[in-house]
Protein backbone atom coordinates (compact mmCIF):
# COMPACT_ATOMS: atom_id res chain seq x y z
CA UNK A 1 0.00 0.00 0.00
CA UNK A 2 1.37 3.47 -0.87
CA UNK A 3 2.54 5.53 2.04
CA UNK A 4 1.61 9.09 2.90
CA UNK A 5 4.83 10.99 3.37
CA UNK A 6 6.26 14.48 3.25
CA UNK A 7 5.88 14.86 -0.54
CA UNK A 8 2.17 13.99 -0.36
CA UNK A 9 1.75 16.40 2.55
CA UNK A 10 3.41 19.19 0.55
CA UNK A 11 1.13 18.48 -2.43
CA UNK A 12 -1.93 18.55 -0.18
CA UNK A 13 -0.74 21.87 1.28
CA UNK A 14 -0.26 23.35 -2.21
CA UNK A 15 -3.72 22.24 -3.29
CA UNK A 16 -5.36 23.57 -0.12
CA UNK A 17 -3.63 26.95 -0.32
CA UNK A 18 -4.41 27.75 -3.94
CA UNK A 19 -7.48 29.88 -4.57
CA UNK A 20 -9.80 28.17 -7.03
CA UNK A 21 -13.36 29.47 -6.82
CA UNK A 22 -15.77 28.24 -9.47
CA UNK A 23 -14.84 29.68 -12.84
CA UNK A 24 -11.23 30.42 -11.83
CA UNK A 25 -9.54 27.05 -11.36
CA UNK A 26 -6.40 27.90 -13.37
CA UNK A 27 -3.91 27.64 -10.50
CA UNK A 28 -5.18 24.30 -9.23
CA UNK A 29 -5.33 23.00 -12.82
CA UNK A 30 -1.62 23.80 -13.22
CA UNK A 31 -0.81 21.76 -10.12
CA UNK A 32 -2.97 18.83 -11.24
CA UNK A 33 -1.40 18.80 -14.70
CA UNK A 34 2.11 18.95 -13.25
CA UNK A 35 1.36 16.02 -10.92
CA UNK A 36 -0.40 13.67 -13.38
CA UNK A 37 1.77 14.07 -16.48
CA UNK A 38 4.54 11.69 -15.35
CA UNK A 39 1.97 8.89 -14.91
CA UNK A 40 -0.35 9.52 -17.87
CA UNK A 41 -0.45 8.22 -21.41
CA UNK A 42 -2.62 11.13 -22.52
CA UNK A 43 -3.55 14.42 -20.89
CA UNK A 44 -6.16 16.82 -22.28
CA UNK A 45 -7.89 19.93 -21.04
CA UNK A 46 -11.35 20.27 -22.57
CA UNK A 47 -13.20 23.45 -23.53
CA UNK A 48 -14.64 23.81 -20.02
CA UNK A 49 -11.22 23.43 -18.38
CA UNK A 50 -11.65 19.88 -17.13
CA UNK A 51 -8.50 17.77 -16.99
CA UNK A 52 -8.91 14.41 -18.74
CA UNK A 53 -6.17 11.86 -18.13
CA UNK A 54 -5.81 8.35 -19.53
CA UNK A 55 -3.47 5.61 -18.36
CA UNK A 56 -3.68 2.34 -20.28
CA UNK A 57 -3.66 -0.85 -18.26
CA UNK A 58 -1.71 -3.99 -19.01
CA UNK A 59 -2.78 -7.60 -19.23
CA UNK A 60 -5.83 -9.29 -20.65
CA UNK A 61 -8.34 -8.69 -17.85
CA UNK A 62 -7.75 -5.02 -17.17
CA UNK A 63 -10.10 -3.16 -14.88
CA UNK A 64 -11.52 0.17 -15.97
CA UNK A 65 -11.33 2.74 -13.23
CA UNK A 66 -12.50 6.34 -13.26
CA UNK A 67 -11.49 8.93 -10.70
CA UNK A 68 -13.54 12.09 -10.53
CA UNK A 69 -12.91 15.18 -8.39
CA UNK A 70 -13.69 18.88 -8.29
CA UNK A 71 -10.91 21.41 -8.81
CA UNK A 72 -12.96 24.35 -7.59
CA UNK A 73 -14.05 25.52 -4.17
CA UNK A 74 -17.02 27.47 -2.95
CA UNK A 75 -16.54 31.18 -2.54
CA UNK A 76 -18.24 34.50 -2.22
CA UNK A 77 -17.57 38.16 -2.83
CA UNK A 78 -17.50 40.63 0.05
CA UNK A 79 -19.61 43.59 -1.04
CA UNK A 80 -19.66 45.62 2.17
CA UNK A 81 -17.79 45.63 5.47
CA UNK A 82 -19.71 47.67 8.00
CA UNK A 83 -17.11 48.75 10.58
CA UNK A 84 -15.59 45.28 10.42
CA UNK A 85 -18.50 43.99 12.46
CA UNK A 86 -20.94 42.74 9.87
CA UNK A 87 -19.84 41.52 6.46
CA UNK A 88 -22.35 41.50 3.62
CA UNK A 89 -21.68 39.13 0.77
CA UNK A 90 -23.10 37.78 -2.45
CA UNK A 91 -23.33 34.01 -2.51
CA UNK A 92 -21.21 32.28 -5.10
CA UNK A 93 -21.24 28.60 -6.03
CA UNK A 94 -23.75 27.43 -3.43
CA UNK A 95 -22.00 28.84 -0.38
CA UNK A 96 -24.01 28.64 2.79
CA UNK A 97 -23.37 31.13 5.62
CA UNK A 98 -22.09 28.40 7.96
CA UNK A 99 -19.18 27.50 5.64
CA UNK A 100 -17.29 30.79 5.51
CA UNK A 101 -16.62 31.05 9.24
CA UNK A 102 -13.93 28.39 8.92
CA UNK A 103 -12.03 30.06 6.08
CA UNK A 104 -8.91 31.79 7.36
CA UNK A 105 -8.30 33.37 3.95
CA UNK A 106 -11.72 35.00 3.82
CA UNK A 107 -11.37 36.35 7.34
CA UNK A 108 -7.96 37.85 6.64
CA UNK A 109 -8.97 39.27 3.27
CA UNK A 110 -11.83 41.07 4.99
CA UNK A 111 -9.35 42.63 7.47
CA UNK A 112 -10.10 40.32 10.38
CA UNK A 113 -7.58 38.20 12.26
CA UNK A 114 -8.32 34.87 13.83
Amino acid sequence: MPTFGISQLRLLERLCNVIAVSGDENEVRKIVLEEVKPYADTVKVDALGSVLVTKAGRGRKRLRVMLDAHMDEVGFIIVDDEARACIASNRWAGLTPAIWWGSRYLWEESGHRL
